[in-house]
């Protein structure tokens, strides 16, 4: 089964009503039990549903690879079980990126500028709520990295001015990374990943609507 990613200047937006791609041409593989549910949706007519053991993967690429540039990634997301862990990550042992979700640190957003260590630059207290649609989104714009939940800044801002982010050969995943940590339990719509565009630099309204396919 494959997913796609939809095209917008700059954007790679993941489909999960299809697990397919409509924009740049990234494969996306379904991986263990991932599949699409069309009963529990933010937008359109299905979700990616994960239970924990399954994930969808991309292969490595330079869209990705945010260095020291700004970027945004965002998505919604359906908590079914308090033990997810896995959103969305760049996290491959040995490769390690940036990786969204909760880690031996806690909840948040997680950094390495070498590959191997890692930083929770952006922390939640918890999974913001279960068993209801929630928007997460992280943004760097220029020194700063943000983490919003439904629009609203969490924490503080994280100076990042001096970090290039590791330029790894690993895969995106979405629902599980490629390390150790858990994976994710519930449905994860409307991803998006924009390279080189800081889309939040303030708190905001979630959109209201599925992100444009072009």
């Amino acid at each position: 089964m494959e997913a796609a990613a939809a095209a917008e200047a700059g954007a790679i937006r993941i489909l999960l009503t299809s697990f397919s791609c409509c924009i740049a041409a990234h494969t996306v593989t379904a991986n263990g039990n991932a599949q699409i549910d069309t009963a529990d949706k933010k937008f359109g007519t299905g979700s990616g549903l994960f239970d924990g053991n399954d994930y969808l993967s991309i292969p490595d690429d330079a869209d990705f690879d945010f260095g020291s540039g700004d970027f945004t990634i965002e998505c919604w997301c359906y908590v079914t079980n308090t033990a997810s862990r896995t959103i969305i990550s760049k996290w491959t042992s040995g490769q390690l990126s940036w990786f969204l979700g909760a880690g031996a640190a806690g909840y948040g957003f997680y950094i390495s500028s070498t590959g191997a260590n890692s930083v929770l630059a952006c922390p939640l207290t918890s999974w913001p709520s279960t068993n209801t649609w929630f928007h997460i989104a992280v943004c760097r714009d220029g020194a700063d990295l943000r983490l919003f939940v439904d629009g609203t800044q969490s924490g503080s801002t994280y100076n990042i001015s001096t970090t290039t982010l590791f330029n790894g050969s690993g895969i995106v995943t979405i629902g599980d990374d490629a390390n150790s940590n858990p994976g994710f339990y519930g449905q994860i719509d409307d991803v998006r990943i924009t390279k080189a565009v800081a889309r939040y630099t303030a708190n905001f309204t979630p959109p209201t609507a599925a992100f444009p396919d072009s």
